[in-house]
């Protein structure tokens, strides 16, 4: 049988390899959503083109709705974290959803700014570029309220 020393021992090691792992997660959502505030910034020094540029208006338009969908899913993960039947795990889901729907729209914004497009197009991707941060910056404060 296990001596109870031991056992004690091996508990607190769980527990520091778990804070660990808490502190990384809460670095990379705090790095991630600095990627997404420094692209936004960036993305003022475009300037719009004269030119029509096929797609790009489209693209814009498509960024946007996605990075109101990723702020929407963010909106459903905070209602859900006080939901108790919900739990941390469906939070945690509706996060991770949001975070790969967000990354999708900010890959979108990127090409839209890389292509240039007229004025209202990088009006539309610089919003999506900073909606998009949004599951980022919420993640972060989530997880640290939660570890």
């Amino acid at each position: 049988m296990l001596h109870p020393a031991f056992l004690d021992r091996l508990w607190d090691l769980i527990e520091r390899i778990q804070a660990w792992l808490t502190l990384g997660g809460i670095v990379l959502a705090a790095l991630a959503s600095l990627v997404f505030v420094g692209a936004w910034v960036l993305s003022v020094l475009r300037r719009p083109r004269t030119a029509a540029v096929w797609g790009s208006d489209e693209l814009a338009w498509i960024a946007l709705g996605g990075a109101y969908g990723a702020t929407g899913l963010t909106a459903a993960a905070a209602i859900a974290r006080f939901i108790p039947v919900l739990g941390v795990l469906w939070t945690l889901r509706l996060f991770a959803v949001a975070v790969l729907v967000a990354a999708l729209t900010w890959v979108l914004a990127i090409v839209v700014l890389y292509r240039g497009a007229a004025a209202p197009g990088l009006q539309r991707a610089r919003k999506a570029l900073f909606l998009a941060g949004t599951p980022w910056y919420c993640l972060v404060l989530y997880l640290a309220a939660l570890l």
